[in-house]
């Protein structure tokens, strides 16, 4: 069986192709989808084996929300966002640290509890969020 996707070849009993990790059974009925991701620059082939299992739990989904963990994203956040192309996200997270840090100087900028806060919002949702670069061209939720 090919992927109607990538057109690389997965067994018949696969339910994700091996190669680009999109579902082997729904490929048809989201071609035009995988189109515009070509197109726009967003096509999963282009990532990291293990963003493209990720993407495919995600594309199993219906491309909803799904918390996964990503321990770079928790440990680095902002630099993360920055360094994987999320520009925007990254900036509005380094505000919410900077002026919630300004608000309570007490704590120091590194041990402020924000920064907590921060982390663990981008290592639940790094993933999805680099799903949603990627795939749907957007940095913002829907």
């Amino acid at each position: 069986m090919n992927c109607g996707n990538c057109g690389a070849t997965a067994t018949e009993d696969a339910k994700f192709c091996p190669n680009c990790g999109k579902p082997l059974n729904s490929v048809a009925d989201q071609s035009s989808k995988s189109n515009d991701h070509q197109t726009q620059g967003g096509h999963v082939g282009d990532v990291d084996p293990y963003y493209r299992e990720r993407f495919a739990r995600f594309d199993a989904d219906g491309g909803r929300f799904a918390a996964t963990w990503n321990w770079p994203a928790f440990v680095f956040s902002v630099i993360w966002y920055f360094t994987n192309g999320m520009w925007a996200k990254g900036a509005l997270l380094l505000g919410i640290t900077v002026v919630a840090t300004m608000s309570a100087p007490g704590f120091g900028i590194l041990l402020h509890p924000i920064n907590l806060v921060v982390g663990v919002y981008a290592g639940l949702a790094g993933n999805y969020d680099y799903y949603l670069l990627k795939r749907k061209d957007t940095q913002w939720w829907s």
